[in-house]
């Protein structure tokens, strides 16, 4: 009967009642269309400069990270291969050798990191398949040589030609080699696009006499994965004297303090938001109670406590709440859905500043049913704070008083 009561009560006042739920619709819109498009740049960061080229989970030679020469490389020993077992890790590894090499074709030439992979464990973490835009996959005996397609344009080169790679080599041997461009691909970060190229692993081997070496094991994690657990996992079996073991926020500070600066600065955005917001709403309660004083006053005068009075007034807030946070919730669900599966591309200045730091010029958005949810329940639980005001209205309610006003 009291929901049946409210429900009428909030519909007496069409124009009060549509105002504070769109009011906190919007609230609950642009909060998760904010954490959304944050969120997707985030995800697209990482997976443009972790997933790509570092990886969640390292393992070096000790040392390695703060001098990253290919002389600082290392071997798969009995012990470090039974720690990094998929039966026992519980994911997959990539060894990978990454050096540095001069590339030349004609008379262009640009200095390229060199990255030496296994072709079919590489694929599932970095999906280079999946970034072909010219020719085909390496594999792994393959003498042949994959570029980023913007480092291919400024060598000029194209499937088939021939690209020689000029460097220095294990404890200083000479690297020389010709390499035929099976394939072209188009990364996300731009960055690495002007500057990677992937040889099969045994041939980067060949190419810097770093035989059976390499520089890192990555870990084959997604960012949901837990990867503080693995890290200790392994730091717990290996010899810490001779490896070290390194996740992706100590691999990339840089990007990890960006995106925490970031998120805070989303949270006070959306502090702010909840701000006005909150006196918007309370402006209406404030509105609501002024105005139905005379109908709480004859109210309890002919007999209803005034308990059952503020359970009533409690539950129109509340109705108001939810239907402010489902409104706003159900607008952002399909759009953010739409726009995570197509981006936004990027133009003029707000491309080239994205460039700048490495990341693809498109606006991103993360379709994640938490942003909603919390939105929602946030903007509720400031509608059930301000309630506050209305039922102590209620409760200081003097009869005579109201009935006269």
């Amino acid at each position: 009967m009291l929901y049946i009561l409210a429900w009428r009560n909030i519909w007496r006042n069409k124009r009060r009642t549509l105002i504070t739920v769109a009011s906190i619709g919007f609230a609950v819109f642009f909060a998760s269309m904010l954490s959304s498009v944050q969120e997707g740049t985030f995800q697209r960061a990482i997976a443009g400069v972790v997933g790509q080229s570092l990886g969640f989970v390292q393992i070096h030679k000790q040392g390695y990270w703060d001098e990253r020469t290919i002389d600082n490389s290392f071997a798969m020993t009995d012990a470090l291969a039974k720690a990094v077992e998929e039966e026992q890790l519980g994911y997959s590894i990539v060894p990978r050798l990454e050096s540095f090499a001069l590339a030349a074709h004609g008379n262009q030439t640009k200095a390229a990191m060199v990255l030496g992979i296994d072709p079919e464990k590489e694929d599932p973490v970095t999906q280079i398949s999946d970034k072909l835009v010219a020719g085909e996959m390496i594999s792994a005996d393959d003498q042949g040589v994959l570029l980023g397609s913007a480092l291919a344009d400024y060598l000029k080169v194209t499937v088939g030609d021939t690209l020689v790679l000029i460097g220095s080599g294990y404890h200083g041997a000479n690297a020389a080699g010709k390499y035929a461009v099976k394939g072209l691909v188009k990364l996300n970060s731009p960055e690495l696009n002007k500057q990677v190229l992937y040889l099969p692993v045994l041939a980067a081997q060949d190419l810097f006499a770093a035989y059976d070496l390499y520089t890192s094991i990555t870990v084959n994690m997604e960012a949901s994965d837990p990867i503080g657990r693995v890290q200790d996992q392994l730091l717990a079996q290996l010899d810490t004297s001779q490896y070290e073991v390194m996740i992706w926020t100590e691999l990339a500070p840089e990007l990890a303090g960006n995106i925490e600066i970031d998120r805070q600065s989303r949270s006070l955005m959306i502090f702010v938001l909840y701000v006005i917001i909150g006196f918007g709403i309370f402006g209406t309660f404030l509105m609501m109670t002024k105005e139905r004083s005379y109908e709480f006053g004859v109210t309890i005068a002919i007999g209803m406590q005034r308990g059952r009075l503020i359970r009533v007034v409690l539950m129109e807030i509340v109705l108001l709440a939810v239907l402010g946070a489902l409104a706003g919730a159900l607008v952002a669900m399909p759009l953010t859905g739409i726009l995570s599966l197509n981006p936004i591309p990027l133009t003029g200045d707000t491309a080239q500043m994205s460039e700048q730091f490495g990341q693809e010029a498109v606006g991103a958005f993360a379709f994640q049913p938490v942003f909603f949810l919390r939105q929602a329940v946030s903007i509720i639980f400031i509608a059930l704070l301000l309630s506050i005001y209305p039922m102590w209205s209620i409760y200081r309610t003097q009869v005579v008083s109201a009935m006269r006003a």
